[in-house]
């Protein structure tokens, strides 16, 4: 939990230090406003679940720009409606399908060779003309599948992009900050060899 929102405040960082601006003139300093606002941050970092830092970046970004955040719109409403449409022609489909199935089980069970013979003909019949009213259909649904497929790619690609630019805006400009950590390092040597010298010293009046 504690490494949760550690790494949910980062990526609040990250934002807020890209698009928040101050002037220096403090009599007339505008009020920051970060891109997370207070009750979204709250959120994240409260929440157990696992959210890709792709998207958190993302959308924060759908907040500030119209383009990306219209694209977004089109694509979820284009999913809602796709899902709608596709699962009413998959229960009418499905009902022909059914039918058909149990027609040829049904015929088949007749004792009559005559009468299956007929029976399983004019099963087989109607089916053929279903297809054949159905393959313009059934094409379109498969190229709204491979559209659907391609939109969902370029759109991963586009996070991906559009919040790259954001992380690495971030590092350039924060990267500076950290310049203790090499301070840190020469005063962990040093303190390493001095332990060490102590620690031999010691063993060394041990065996006196």
């Amino acid at each position: 939990m504690h490494e949760t929102v550690i790494t949910n405040h980062f990526y609040t960082l990250i934002i807020t230090s890209l698009f928040s601006c101050s002037s220096n003139d403090e009599n007339n300093k505008q009020a920051v406003k970060p891109v997370i606002d207070e009750q979204y941050a709250s959120r994240l970092s409260d929440s157990r679940e696992y959210s890709s830092p792709i998207d958190k970046i993302y959308n924060d970004l759908l907040k500030k720009d119209s383009d990306l955040h219209d694209l977004n719109m089109a694509i979820i409403s284009f999913k809602e409606t796709k899902y709608d449409s596709l699962k009413n022609y998959r229960l009418f489909n499905g009902e022909s399908t059914d039918y058909y199935v149990a027609g040829k089980i049904a015929a088949k069970e007749i004792t009559d060779s005559a009468l299956k013979k007929s029976s399983l003909q004019i099963l087989a019949l109607s089916e053929q003309q279903y297809k054949s009213k159905t393959k313009a259909l059934n094409e379109t649904v498969l190229s709204i599948a491979r559209h659907d497929t391609s939109i969902q790619n370029y759109n991963t690609t586009l996070k991906i992009a559009a919040t790259l630019a954001v992380l690495e805006k971030y590092q350039n400009s924060n990267l500076s900050k950290f310049q203790n950590v090499k301070r840190l390092d020469s005063t962990a040597a040093a303190l390493d060899a001095k332990t060490k010298a102590m620690a031999e010293a010691h063993i060394k009046k041990l065996k006196k």
